[in-house]
């Protein structure tokens, strides 16, 4: 299960769930409607109920189906998956202003809602919109950050040292020691990764080990940050973390690290503007 609230798709995760059933409301994937009519709560246990009960949900991404914590949630392997949030609040700024294609369903701006946040200017759409991005990672941090079945990884690692967040992401699909038996693997991880594209190509190993799971998804995804110029009107307008720092005013940038204090602690991030992501 991945909660990913309004970053990147964290990479991979889409790669190692196609070993098993696999249930997202992107681009209107495997049970789509159904998850938008019940909630990704109520499908969850919709499909848990019917089912074997192992199957990848996600990314489950905050006001989307909502409610999207399950009971009994130290019963799944969850990756919290999140990005400084006065980040998230520019890129919101760019999406919903610029790039994000209207649609009647999800997104359905007239022009005229599109035209004033552009005049009013970014400064003023992210303070108005932080109380809606304080409370939906208040609710991450409550009911997730720091459980034993939740891995916490940032978006900032993702694309600052893809190699080291990558062997922490794999290491909820099976374990990091290369050469460990296959009988103390978690039960039925092993043949269902055997049924991966990536280790079904000729000349590699049927019994798939952390190290070539690793290699594989390092070398499918390790340059999908480069963005050379940025442009307002593309999905992927840039990707390098600490945006919020070169777009707002330093008078902004003060009243959000004021506004998400206790998120910024809570998260480890630094909430001094000129200050290096840690």
């Amino acid at each position: 299960m991945g909660f990913d609230p309004k970053t990147t798709n964290f990479l991979g995760f889409r790669d190692l769930c196609q070993a098993t059933r696999y249930f997202s409301i992107n681009n209107k994937a495997a049970g789509y409607q159904e998850v938008k009519e019940l909630s990704w709560n109520g499908f969850i246990q919709k499909y848990l109920s019917q089912a074997e009960k192992r199957a990848c949900f996600g990314p489950i991404r905050s006001l989307e189906a909502m409610p999207s914590i399950p009971e009994g949630i130290e019963d799944f392997s969850v990756i919290l998956h999140l990005r400084d949030p006065r980040d998230v609040l520019v890129s919101s700024f760019f999406s919903n202003a610029f790039s994000h294609p209207v649609n009647p369903v999800i997104f359905n701006p007239d022009e005229a809602a599109r035209r004033e946040w552009i005049e009013r200017g970014i400064d003023a759409f992210v303070i108005e919109r932080s109380p809606v991005v304080i409370d939906r990672y208040n609710c991450l941090i409550a009911n997730l950050l720091g459980r034993e079945s939740v891995l916490f990884l940032k978006y900032e690692d993702m694309v600052l040292n893809y190699q080291e967040w990558l062997a922490k992401f794999l290491s909820v699909f099976i374990a990091p020691e290369p050469n460990i038996p296959t009988e103390t693997q978690p039960k039925g991880l092993l043949a269902l990764l055997e049924k991966l594209p990536l280790v079904q190509r000729e000349g590699r190993s049927p019994s798939p080990t952390f190290s070539a799971l690793y290699q594989e998804l390092f070398e499918a995804h390790k340059a999908d940050f480069q963005v050379e110029d940025e442009d307002v009107y593309r999905h992927k307008r840039q990707v390098l973390p600490g945006d919020h720092t070169r777009k707002l005013q330093p008078e902004t940038i003060a009243v959000l690290n004021e506004k998400f204090a206790e998120v910024l602690n809570a998260l480890r991030y630094e909430p001094v503007a000129n200050s290096q992501i840690r």
